[in-house]
């Protein structure tokens, strides 16, 4: 008798957690992932975005994207229904060129519920090309 209600409150307590944790692994999340971030002016890098979760209007905003030209972009998004919960993931690549040397940040920026998530932050360090460098000496004087 004390052995089955041990079980069941076990087991409700499982059942309980269950619940709560669940909640929380729903929530969205941003990625945002650089192959290099040492880059000159005539460089190529690629971004990685993805989003875990369902984000409001499926909107992400990448702040200072201003600062590169987009080369080439593709995009995928999954949905997966797990005991009747939609889980949804988007992925997007981006092929960016920097428009300008310096340091430059990139951040992903979306809601959820009204509520702002955002990705860590990317930093790059573009400096100038050679050809830019040499093109830069070489009129440097001419006024």
């Amino acid at each position: 008798m004390l052995k089955s209600k041990i079980k069941k409150i076990f087991v409700s307590l499982i059942v309980f957690l269950v619940l709560i944790i669940g909640g929380s692994v729903f929530a969205a999340n941003i990625n945002l992932l650089a192959n290099k971030t040492n880059l000159t002016t005539d460089d190529i890098t690629e971004i990685h975005l993805s989003v875990d979760g369902q984000i409001d209007n499926g909107q992400v905003a990448l702040k200072g994207l201003e600062n590169f030209d987009i080369l080439g972009r593709s995009s995928s998004q999954n949905f997966t229904y797990i005991n009747g919960k939609m889980q949804s993931q988007q992925e997007q690549i981006l092929d960016l060129r920097p428009k300008k040397s310096g340091k430059i940040e990139i951040q992903a920026l979306a809601k959820e519920n009204g509520k702002e998530i955002k990705s860590k932050k990317i930093i790059f360090d573009v400096q100038k090309s050679l050809i830019q460098k040499t093109k830069d000496d070489l009129l440097g004087g001419i006024q």
